[in-house]
This record gives C-alpha cells, sequence and structure tokens, in this order.
C-alpha cells in the first residue's frame, strides 16, 4: 500500500508517526544546513499551555524572545515546539509559543490553546522553511505539475517512510517574497 492509498482519516501507529516526523526533522535540518541556514531562537519565556491538560509537561515550554514568526516558528514542524507529555500516545505535546503567533490588525494573537492540545505534528503536515537565494526547479525539486519528480533518485529532497523506505511523492514551491519553501507531501 502506498501513502496515497491511505485515507485521510487513518492515522499511522505511534511508532510509525514517530519515525516519519523524525526522519521529516532529519531531512529538514540538512537542507536548511545546505541552504544557508534560518534565524531560530530556543530561548524561554512564555507560551499558551492547555487548561485542560491531563499532564504537566516535563520540560519548559518553549518560546520566543526574538519577534517575528520566521524567527521562532521556522522550521516548520520541528520537535522543539513539543514538551514531553508521558500521558499522549505519541509521548509529545505541542508547545507553540504564544509570543511568536500571528497577530490580528487590533494587536490580538491568534490563541493557540487548541492547537498545544495536539500530541505533536500530523505526519502529513506541510514542511516549511526559510532558504534565501534557493532555486527550487533549478535543483531539481519537483512543483505541482511534476510531482513524480519527487520519488527519483536525482531529487535532491526526500520524504521517506521509515518503515516501508517508500519515497513519499510531495511538490515543492517557494515564495519568492518571504524565500520560505514549502513541501506538500
Amino acid at each position: 500500500m502506498s501513502p496515497r492509498d491511505i485515507p485521510v482519516s487513518a492515522r499511522p501507529a505511534a511508532p510509525v508517526w514517530r519515525k516519519h516526523t523524525l526522519f521529516c526533522g532529519i531531512a529538514l535540518a540538512v537542507v536548511i544546513a545546505s541552504c544557508g541556514g534560518g534565524k531560530n531562537s530556543q530561548s524561554v519565556d512564555s507560551t499558551t499551555v492547555p487548561q485542560d491538560s491531563t499532564s504537566v509537561p516535563t520540560q519548559d515550554p518553549p518560546t520566543c524572545s526574538v519577534s517575528g514568526v520566521l524567527a521562532c516558528l521556522l522550521p516548520w514542524p520541528s520537535n522543539r515546539l513539543t514538551v514531553a507529555d508521558s500521558s499522549t500516545m505519541t509521548g509529545l505535546r505541542l508547545a507553540i509559543p504564544s509570543d511568536a503567533v500571528p497577530v490580528n490588525i487590533d494587536g490580538i494573537a491568534m490563541d493557540v490553546t487548541d492547537q498545544n492540545r495536539a500530541d505533536g505534528f500530523s505526519p502529513n503536515s506541510v514542511i516549511v522553511f526559510e532558504a534565501p537565494g534557493v532555486d527550487l526547479l533549478g535543483s531539481g525539486v519537483g512543483d505541482s505539475t511534476d510531482i513524480g519528480r519527487s520519488l527519483e533518485d536525482s531529487n535532491p529532497i526526500k520524504i521517506v517512510d521509515q518503515q516501508t523506505q517508500e519515497k513519499w511523492p510531495f511538490w515543492g514551491e517557494l515564495d519568492v517574497q518571504s524565500q520560505l519553501v514549502t513541501l506538500r507531501p
């Protein structure tokens, strides 16, 4: 069975979920390192933690002392934005910093309480990172019109199921203005 045959509502077992998330994190780190890196902060300040959480995180939640969403939330997803939580199936709980989320025109920040109830990121999350000066098409990364290119051995980015070693199809796009790369499995 290929990833395309899995119903959207189906959720992989915890070991598959963790392996997929770990692989995506490692792959993303390699891509970022080869593209010149991004701006991230790991200082501790404040975050929105769910009030009805059944457990207390075993570590301080991440926060953002650098202003701006790009500096704190990228790459996305990242286990840097989680805390250990033994009460969840994945052993993690999201801890998206409340001081790093977008604000509306009135200066009111997005409430991340509901997101922080989740036991990690979806294994099919889009992957977003900053890559100034990257040329995705010139690098051989397939776009929405050539998703099959992502499965070729020559593709510089690979998303691989860690249990089956099967490559997952994806397409990449670059927001030229922000220099954000989005990979869509």
